[in-house]
């Protein structure tokens, strides 16, 4: 490949990344809906880098929480992963998950709302306490 190639390429997927993390923000916010009043929607945003898609996924809380658990996975409708700079991980009901390479995985690691953040503390299983999210970071329902 030449220079050119490799800089469009790294481009590209840094450009996924921050695409994808994005999205993976809005469904961290259906996700604190369902935890704190129940299960609100089993439909998610398709994570794919494509900010005009509107195509959603359906997969259970469990499922999400299994996505999440590893901070470079990304759930996308089949057909909207982009094999040049992520690679399918596995295939599941109705959609897929994808791992970011190189520079694109780098950044969704880093960018992972998740980091830094004990997952006991924030997912307990027991039902006690509370996570505790800053108010500038809840998701705002209308009445």
């Amino acid at each position: 490949m030449t220079q050119q190639k490799d800089a469009t390429l790294r481009e590209r997927t840094l450009k996924a990344a921050r695409n994808q993390s994005l999205f993976r923000e809005i469904n961290e916010r259906i996700a604190e809906v369902n935890r704190r009043v129940g299960p609100f929607a089993d439909g998610w945003v398709c994570e794919c880098l494509d900010t005009s898609c509107a195509a959603s996924i359906e997969m259970s809380m469990h499922e999400y929480e299994r996505l999440r658990s590893h901070p470079n996975h990304f759930a996308v409708t089949p057909g909207h992963e982009q094999a040049d700079v992520e690679d399918v991980v596995e295939q599941c009901q109705g959609y897929l998950i994808v791992a970011k390479r190189g520079s694109g995985a780098e950044y969704a690691t880093a960018h992972d709302p998740r980091a830094g953040r004990s997952r006991a503390a924030k997912h307990p299983r027991s039902g006690a306490g509370e996570e505790r999210v800053p108010p500038s970071a809840r998701l705002r329902l209308s009445p």
